[in-house]
């Protein structure tokens, strides 16, 4: 992606990613030889997406009509890995059957919106909200919501995105393929922003300190970017896009910023300001 910024041809770029994502397949093809799982087939059918999306874009389609490729490699990357934390509840092989479903139809239908897309975006709609319900019943956010703490903080993430993506699906239902307009706006910013990176937010308390070796222990104050964010796609898209307010489109957008902005700031101070002063009441427990 950083040779696309570069002076060389773009198409060098482009080729690069698409060569990337086709890694990243045969990573899922290996790991399937290995042990073969309705997660890992989700996961590769979004890589499948991704990887057309690159050779679309490398072929000069414009990025506004690989919104549904890349938001189904998004959306089913993200979905296979919480197929694998539902089976801790046991959904049972024919729930998996129909989330597999779902996958294959929305991952099919996003390739065919290159060339058929008044067909296939509604078809991409109607798969996603049945993977929306799907998540809705089997996803372990539903039992962990009414913990306390870090485990609830992430289910509650993890149920807005959802919804968000109901609205998505709903938006490609009712408003057929777009690159532009209102419609766009609002699928966009709820697949990408509403689902995306409130799924990002909500387990960087989980995933950061695997990578950076560096305790991020739970704090309320993870909530705030998060739920700034939230505010700022409903006055964007409910605001902006639906009543057609440009001032609710430009304050949807200065608060999303502002938002993600924060989100990295409020990482650092509570690793920063939080962990060392949990670190020592637990010394001193130990002591006494």
């Amino acid at each position: 992606m950083l040779l696309a910024l570069t002076s060389l041809p773009i198409l060098v770029g482009k080729v690069v990613v698409t060569a990337g994502l086709l890694v990243h397949l045969l990573q899922y093809l290996a790991i399937w030889r290995r042990q073969p799982m309705t997660a890992t087939a989700v996961q590769a059918l979004g890589a499948v997406a991704a990887i057309t999306a690159g050779l679309a874009w490398s072929g000069g389609v414009r990025p506004a009509y690989l919104v549904p490729l890349l938001a189904t490699f998004l959306i089913l990357t993200i979905v296979g890995e919480r197929l694998e934390l539902a089976r801790v509840a046991s959904p049972g092989e024919r729930a998996e059957g129909a989330l597999l479903g779902f996958a294959f139809v929305l991952a099919a239908a996003s390739v065919l919106t290159l060339t058929v897309p008044v067909v296939a975006v509604p078809v991409a709609g109607v798969a996603l909200l049945g993977i929306v319900v799907w998540l809705a019943r089997y996803d372990i956010a539903r039992m962990t919501v009414r913990q306390t703490g870090l485990p609830r903080f992430v289910a509650v993430g993890l149920l807005v995105g959802f919804a968000w993506l109901a609205v998505a699906g709903a938006g490609w239902i009712l408003g057929g393929a777009r690159t532009e307009g209102p419609v766009y706006d609002a699928v966009t910013h709820a697949i990408f922003l509403g689902f995306v990176i409130t799924m990002i937010m909500v387990h960087a308390p989980l995933i950061l300190p695997a990578v950076l070796r560096v305790a991020i222990p739970y704090h309320p104050a993870l909530y705030a970017p998060i739920t700034l964010l939230q505010v700022s796609l409903v006055v964007r898209v409910v605001g902006g896009d639906a009543w057609g307010l440009t001032p609710a489109l430009q304050a949807g957008g200065i608060v999303g910023v502002i938002a993600m902005l924060l989100f990295p700031v409020t990482v650092v101070c509570v690793a920063l300001i939080v962990s060392p002063r949990a670190s020592r009441k637990g010394g001193a427990r130990v002591s006494t």
